[in-house]
């Protein structure tokens, strides 16, 4: 099947913003005409940062151990895809394809994951990520939640 064929029923993610909740982040995924909202482990915005801004822990983080194990073994996150979304609970569930090739040829694996976990594979490889329309179509628009956690956080980082 080729890989349009398998994206036609997904649109492309267009950006995320992450923000510190104390106990817990916002990741905002943003799409051309909605914005979704997921909540996730607190310290999920200081991860995002670090990766985008290419730094690493002392320590490996379970993220970085993965990503050196990927490159370890050329292995390389193709795509990921947000693929469902149960509104009752409010989780999002991701997949992460992965692609390796070598002498012996090629394998791909895909493997589930949650979102928080695949944004971090995806930003660290620069992979792209693809939301299901069926998601997009259930879960709830949160573009004023996200213009009121920017002007948040605007206004704190002026103080």
């Amino acid at each position: 099947m080729a890989e349009e064929d398998f994206l036609k029923d997904f649109v492309e993610l267009k950006g995320t913003s992450v923000f510190a909740l104390g106990d817990s982040s916002a990741l905002f995924m943003i799409c051309e005409n909605k914005v979704l909202l997921a909540q996730t482990e607190a310290g999920f915005a200081e991860k995002m940062d670090r990766v985008t801004a290419g730094e690493t822990c002392a320590r490996p983080q379970t993220y970085e151990l993965l990503a050196e194990i990927c490159k370890g073994f050329e292995i390389v996150p193709r795509v990921v895809l947000i693929t469902k979304y149960i509104r009752s609970d409010e989780v999002y569930f991701a997949r992460i394809i992965y692609f390796m090739e070598n002498e012996l040829g090629e394998k791909i694996l895909e493997i589930d994951a949650r979102p928080s976990d695949a944004l971090l594979q995806a930003a660290m490889f620069n992979a792209k990520v693809f939301i299901a329309r069926s998601v997009l179509a259930a879960a709830p628009d949160a573009s004023e939640l996200l213009e009121l956690a920017r002007k948040r956080d605007n206004k704190s980082s002026q103080s």
